[in-house]
């Protein structure tokens, strides 16, 4: 999984997985997943 810098590529990829959160938190879940 590509971690995305830019924060509304972050809320979009959120959106699309189906959560929306705008914190740095997201980030890590992202990098786990």
């Amino acid at each position: 999984v590509v971690i995305p810098t830019a924060p509304v590529v972050l809320a979009i990829y959120n959106i699309k997985d189906g959560k929306y959160c705008q914190h740095l938190l997201t980030i890590n879940y992202l990098g786990g997943e």
